[in-house]
């Protein structure tokens, strides 16, 4: 579905990031520089020379995925990844393979036709990402989103802040429609962030509370991104699509188990002081675990929709996370039949926890 030129405005960019069109809702800019850096170096028209491995670890978009992995594992560095990328380059063993070089080694040929794809099809992948979105849009101003395509490491999407994201190309093996549902999933973070509080607040909000409405902020933000970019929604779509699609079906045929976590999650982030949030979210959200809380919030998503139409998600999530889950709880005792039923002490602080509004 093709949206309105006003809608989006895109530049591509092969470079340095720059300034696009102006336009009214959403402008995208496309950075292929440090995919085409890594694959000149894993296809060997780039000599791997110790100083050209050290420029294209200093790239902004590899030291962009460099920081976000680091969150996981300490041995995540520049230096790791200099050296890997070293050892892919030149054809040697890998090992452990940490940055997922050897897998984007072996998918050259896929992996550079998609992004000649996008390179050239710039709009095309814009509108179509673009059309589930337009609800979420802040209103009255344009959200200018940088999407920078890289190739290595193992997330195959993320987005740290509110005007970037990142999409490694290696895992989606040429898949298209594979593609645009990722980028789809991670412009909903941008335009709708996680909500972090103030450094004002979190000195007089108590941690207990902050805890649970961190667990609560990205449980909606990753369903609901979930939701936007439904594999198993997807029309066509190759290996990718058909991957993710199997996790989708994986998750939800244990949803009461995956909601069990959640309810136990949000008892320790509660009434444990000595919790360590960072561990908590990563047993929620990390894909070492399979992304369990995502499939909470996506049910939850997609309750709403069916009961209550597709705009309830948007007005939903505006409400904030504490009102996301209030809408989805009075829905569920209004229609019936809710697949998410959350735990009694879940309920309790549920109304402990006090409106954030000012």
């Amino acid at each position: 579905m093709r949206i309105a030129a006003a809608f989006v405005a895109v530049t591509l960019l092969h470079g340095a990031l720059g300034s696009g069109a102006s336009a009214e809702g959403l402008e995208l800019v496309f950075d292929t520089e440090s995919a085409h850096a890594v694959l000149d170096l894993l296809t060997g028209s780039v000599a791997a020379t110790p100083e050209e491995l050290a420029r294209v670890a200093a790239l902004p978009a590899n030291q962009a995925q460099i920081r976000h992995h680091t969150r996981f594992r300490a041995s995540f560095t520049t230096a790791s990844f200099i050296e890997a990328l070293g050892k892919a380059a030149r054809g040697e063993p890998m090992g452990d393979d940490p940055w997922d070089l050897a897998t984007a080694r072996e998918r050259l040929i896929p992996t550079r036709s998609l992004l000649a794809k996008v390179e050239a099809s710039k709009q095309a992948l814009s509108d179509a990402i673009g059309s589930r979105l337009t609800a979420f849009l802040p209103a009255g101003r344009v959200a200018n989103i940088n999407v920078h395509f890289i190739v290595g490491g193992g997330s195959d999407g993320f987005a740290p802040n509110d005007t970037d994201f990142y999409i490694a190309l290696q895992f989606f093996r040429g898949d298209e429609e594979g593609l645009r549902v990722l980028m789809t999933h991670e412009l909903f973070h941008v335009i709708r962030p996680s909500r972090k509080p103030a450094e004002r607040e979190a000195a007089v909000v108590p941690r207990n509370v902050r805890n649970a409405r961190e667990l609560l902020d990205q449980t909606m933000n990753e369903g609901v991104a979930s939701w936007i970019g439904d594999p198993t929604a997807a029309t066509g779509g190759g290996p990718y699509v058909e991957w993710f699609g199997k996790k989708y079906r994986r998750n939800l045929e244990r949803l009461a188990e995956n909601v069990t976590l959640f309810d136990s999650l949000l008892f320790r982030a509660w009434n444990d002081k000595d919790a360590d949030p960072n561990a908590l979210q990563l047993l929620g959200f990390s894909g070492v675990w399979d992304s369990p809380l995502y499939y909470v919030g996506y049910a939850m998503a997609r309750y709403l929709a069916e009961k209550e139409g597709p705009a309830a998600v948007p007005s939903a999530v505006r409400a904030g996370p504490e009102g996301f889950f209030a809408r989805y709880r009075a829905a569920a005792q209004k229609h019936g039949a809710a697949p998410i039923v959350f735990s009694k002490s879940s309920e309790r602080i549920f109304g402990r926890l006090p409106d954030p509004r000012p």
